[in-house]
């Protein structure tokens, strides 16, 4: 389950995340709501099943915090793109080891869901290519759809 405070692609709407308190406090209700959920049928089916969250766990504390709430356990994957394990860019690692809280910023992903970025060059030139981007799908499922029922059709006379 991945909060509001989480990298990449976010599972919030833009409106959502404009106040990180309030979106929080409902992300910790959900998850309560979803460990309770989680219980019933882990009762009713003799399973264990398994809740992890993500998203704004930086510290210990954080971690602690999640699995108070009821979380089995975590993922972390933004602290650790900067480690020499991470296959990522050392190009990438340096910005990303370079950033101000400023840097980081909400975009509009090509996949139409609201995501983290640090802010870069090709930013800019990511909302028209991503407006370019669904046109053009939009255009081909349209054009896809048409001769789908034309051929429907033609198959049953």
């Amino acid at each position: 389950m991945e909060g509001p405070q989480a990298g990449g692609h976010l599972g919030f709407s833009k409106e959502e995340l404009t106040d990180l308190n309030e979106a929080y406090q409902t992300f910790e209700e959900n998850v309560r709501m979803t460990v309770d959920l989680k219980t019933q049928y882990e009762e009713k089916y003799g399973r264990k099943i398994p809740l992890f969250v993500a998203g704004g766990i930086f510290s210990k504390e954080d971690s602690r915090h999640v699995m108070e709430l009821g979380a089995d356990g975590i993922q972390a994957a933004t602290r650790f793109i900067a480690t020499e394990e991470c296959d990522a860019s050392d190009a990438y690692k340096q910005a990303f080891i370079q950033a101000k809280e400023e840097d980081v910023m909400i975009i509009d992903s090509p996949v139409g869901m609201p995501g983290r970025a640090l802010r870069n060059p090709f930013l800019p030139l990511l909302i028209p290519l991503t407006f370019l981007i669904i046109f053009f799908l939009k255009r081909q499922m349209r054009q896809l759809h048409r001769r789908m029922k034309r051929d429907t059709a033609s198959h049953a006379k």
